[in-house]
């Protein structure tokens, strides 16, 4: 996937904001091993204030295309799947990602208030600390493209899908305030000896 572009819904994979409807098993190793409950988001404008405990600082991000949850993806490939805690120190457990066709965000949000978290591919010498979370899409600063948003309730996790992220750095930003860094690196070659290999091309020990 290059630089901008977005995700699409269908609407099978649409998210439901509701905390108490459609919630779904996201992984036995959801952040550290343990079954979560994904709780379905809704992502409409016509969303009642009663969907949701406390309402997010912003209601939705409607220039940013929705991604999907984990068990509403049919994954066929090779996937990393990534802790982001959303908290007081908010924090993702593996800050370089090695490139794989599916990189899902399993994010837990322990605050008492919904958050809105978008993933912004960013330039190698962007400076994270002064990133704020723009309000529009004119609002982006210059080299900061948007790659793909979530909504998660207070106290629910939610596990989100995005396909083929190319190389290079990112953040996760949430419309609390919270900004996350990581980066997308291509996969380590361990250089394994071919033990069919003539000895002239053996690696000298």
């Amino acid at each position: 996937m290059s630089f901008g572009t977005r995700f699409r819904r269908t609407t099978e994979t649409t998210p439901s904001l509701k905390t108490t409807v459609g919630a779904a098993l996201v992984g036995a190793a959801l952040l550290g091993g343990s079954l979560g409950l994904a709780g379905a988001q809704d992502a409409s404008p016509e969303a009642s204030p009663e969907a949701s405990p406390m309402a997010s600082p912003v209601a939705m991000i409607d220039w940013i295309d929705q991604v999907t949850m984990e068990t509403e993806t049919e994954i066929e490939g090779d996937r990393a799947s990534v802790g982001v805690v959303l908290g007081e120190e908010p924090v993702i457990n593996v800050a370089e990602i090695e490139i794989r066709p599916y990189i899902i965000l399993q994010t837990d949000n322990q605050t008492e208030m919904a958050q809105n978290v978008a993933v912004f591919a960013v330039g190698e010498e962007f400076d994270v600390t002064t990133f704020t979370f723009p309000g529009s899409e004119a609002d982006l600063p210059e080299g900061v493209t948007p790659v793909g948003a979530y909504q998660v309730a207070p106290g629910e996790q939610y596990a989100a899908v995005f396909t083929d992220l190319t190389e290079g750095s990112y953040v996760v930003a949430t419309d609390g305030g919270m900004t996350i860094p990581f980066a997308v690196i291509p996969l380590v070659d361990l250089e394994v000896p071919d033990l069919f290999a003539t000895p002239d091309s053996t690696p000298e020990s």
